[in-house]
């Protein structure tokens, strides 16, 4: 701009002072100057390409439904077929199709489709299209707005929609995403759901039901073109039991009530744990670990410590004395059952009552209750134990010989086992003396040990028995960790609560924890979250091991510890995707895996529903910046095409023109001076 107003300065003051006074020139002169001044422009057509239209159908099941004798699909491929010309005229056209994924085609093969699809990945495909697509195109989506994903995706061109086929008016929908597999009584836990509507509904509240009790509920309002909605619904289970049912139900009522519920099944393990403690006589270990038991509220503690074996000489007669007899009946045949983990602390039950007294306390095992044993110099005595009905169960086979040793050694803890995994490491662990150990034989088949000496001999191990668990630990010392220091301390305190945690089975040392649905349909979007307790170091896979054989799904971290895993599900039958928990630090191959099942109906998730959900495609339309052309038909005219390629062309800015006008002035200064 500075540039031009100084060659028009400078044109003007060679102009006034020419001195030649012919008319001719000095006309001409002026009309270059006022042509400079002026500076008129033209309209010039650009030669770009055409821009891109992409034209997407919807080939799902739903689109073969009929509205009277043509169907959906029908009626969008009419409509594509009468505009043609008319597009071929402002776009360059490109032809997909989109059910389960979306497909390129060219113009013939379009006019051939048919609603065969079993699913419509709608937005998702949409958002993948449009992302290969050059600058300044767009899409067109012809659909009746049914995305059976429902997953939000990102648009990088204009998407305009065109909606097909009878639209529902006032239907709200809900299903649930994932919820918990285990959940604790009286503890907040939480599910997804996906609320869909169509119509005018815009406020809907949802309830979540167990025994007919609400247990939960949460508002949702919907924003103006919002046609779908996920979030997490709160919920306080009340009842423990295995595979409570809970329902999940829409209000106020609709024109289409049975898609206004579902429902999923939940395991609720009870507030509080139930455990005896038996202690063979007083000890440190003995009053640390009660100590530890009595301040955790989840636990509900029974304990006897035996003051007095009947061996001992007490020079008076029972009845002078204040101590009650050991009440051996009522705990091992009456009342056993009633405690989900039994403590037997340097215990020799020999002293006490017979064999067959302890064959209930098996029983009570091997149906999902826990025992857990500890060493001293009366736990084992002459093989006490391994002469009982609670050999078969015990993590380690009976000694050749031996008995209790007062030496002294070392021990490091198994970095695989979930219940030292997370503390293995623990600072001067392996610096910390202890003293007096049983001389137990060698491990049980299916134990595993999960404390050792310094030289590799078993302290502590673990073995299932049936529904039941059983841990054994050879030493009653461990309480000198408490007392090393605050590192060694921290080790004592979670290990024994990782123990109760593993024994009783708790949800709480679960390394991999799932969140996800028991049934889909064909069609549907499998949606599974994984929890990871301690994935820092390792890593997570999944196989899918379906009815057309196994494959390999990509799990994706959504926040540390947490991944979602998500496929579209396509074979009906039974599938069960193995979950594996790679190792770490010294630890190779796998540390932790899990099954969940889940069975695909044969019935698609297109048959569920077939109405038409325009609102869907106003949505997408708006967070794409296109345009919604109108329901069950469209027409060229009313796509937004891009600016037009038109230019102004101004000459008298040109560089030739600019040449052209400082000759024309230097002739004519250089005519008005040599004369």
């Amino acid at each position: 701009m500075i540039a031009d107003l100084t060659l028009i300065l400078l044109a003007l003051l060679v102009f006034l002072t020419i001195r030649y006074k012919g008319g001719f020139y000095r006309a001409a002169a002026l009309l270059v100057v006022f042509f400079l001044i002026a500076n008129p422009a033209f309209r010039k057509t650009s030669r770009a390409p055409s821009p891109v239209l992409a034209i997407c159908l919807d080939t799902s099941f739903s689109m073969g439904v009929k509205n009277g004798s043509s169907s959906r699909i029908d009626e969008a491929l009419a409509a594509v077929r009468k505009e043609l010309p008319a597009l071929k005229k402002k776009f360059t056209l490109l032809f997909y199709a989109v059910d389960s994924e979306a497909r390129h085609l060219d113009e013939n093969d379009f006019f051939k489709l048919r609603a065969k699809g079993k699913a419509s990945l709608i937005s998702q495909s949409a958002g993948s299209i449009t992302a290969s697509l050059p600058e300044g195109a767009s899409l067109l989506l012809l659909s009746d707005g049914r995305d059976t994903s429902g997953g939000a995706a990102y648009f990088s061109k204009p998407v305009h929609c065109a909606g097909f086929g009878q639209a529902i008016v006032n239907d709200i929908s809900v299903k649930i995403m994932n919820y918990p597999e285990r959940a604790f009584q009286g503890a907040v836990s939480k599910v997804r759901v996906r609320v869909e509507r169509s119509g005018g509904v815009s406020f809907v509240r949802v309830r979540i039901r167990h025994g007919g009790v609400i247990a939960g509920e949460k508002d949702i309002t919907f924003s103006e073109g919002e046609a779908s909605k996920e979030c997490d619904i709160e919920f306080v289970p009340k009842d423990a039991g295995a595979k409570s049912k809970y329902s999940v139900e829409l209000s106020p009522r609709d024109d289409k009530p049975e898609n206004n519920s579902d429902f999923f099944k939940v395991s609720v393990f009870k507030s509080k744990m139930k455990v005896m403690f038996i202690s063979g006589r007083p000890g440190w270990e003995y009053r640390n670990l009660r100590a530890l038991i009595k301040s955790d509220e989840r636990i509900d503690l029974t304990s006897f410590v035996i003051l007095r074996n009947p061996s001992d000489y007490v020079p008076f007669p029972d009845n002078k004395l204040s101590l009650i007899p050991f009440p051996v009946r009522e705990i091992f045949l009456k009342d056993i059952t009633q405690y989900d983990l039994v403590i037997l602390l340097n215990f020799d039950y020999t002293l006490f009552l017979g064999p067959d007294y302890l064959s209930p306390l098996k029983e009570h095992v091997k149906s999902g209750g826990a025992l857990l044993l500890i060493g001293g110099e009366n736990l084992f005595h002459k093989g006490n134990y391994f002469n009982s009905p609670l050999s078969g169960i015990l993590p380690f086979q009976a000694p050749v010989s031996g008995g209790f040793s007062e030496e002294k050694f070392f021990i490091k803890a198994s970095p695989s086992h979930p219940i030292t995994s997370l503390i293995s490491d623990i600072p001067h662990l392996s610096e910390t003396k202890f003293q007096g150990i049983t001389l137990a034989g060698d491990l049980a088949g299916g134990a595993e040990s999960i404390l050792k000496t310094s030289e590799g001999r078993p302290v502590a191990a673990v073995k299932t028995a049936d529904s039941g668990r059983v841990m054994v630990i050879l030493t009653n010392s461990l309480w000198r960790l408490f007392f090393e220091g605050e590192e060694t301390a921290y080790f004592y305190q979670e290990f024994f609560k990782n123990s109760f945690a593993w024994l009783t089975r708790s949800p709480l040392l679960d390394e991999i924890s799932l969140s996800g649905r028991d049934r889909y349909k064909t069609g549907e979007e499998l949606a599974l979250r994984i929890n990871v307790r301690n994935a820092l170091q390792g890593s997570v896979s999944v196989r899918d091991i379906g009815p057309a054989g196994t494959s390999y799904l990509s799990p994706v971290m959504i926040s540390p510890g947490v991944y979602s895993v998500q496929k579209n599900l396509t074979e009906p039958g039974r599938h069960r995707l193995n979950i594996s928990l790679s190792g770490h630090l010294e630890i190779a191959g796998i540390r932790s895996e899990k099954d969940y099942s889940f069975v695909v109906e044969n019935l698609g998730i297109e048959e569920e529903n077939t109405g038409a959900n325009h609102s869907y495609l106003r949505e997408i339309s708006r967070v794409s910046l296109g345009k919604y052309l109108g329901s069950n038909s469209f027409h060229a005219a009313g796509i937004p095409s891009p600016s037009d390629n038109s230019v102004f062309y101004r000459p008298a800015l040109k560089n030739y023109y600019l040449i052209f006008m400082a000759l024309f002035f230097t002739f004519l200064w250089f005519k008005d001076n040599t004369q």
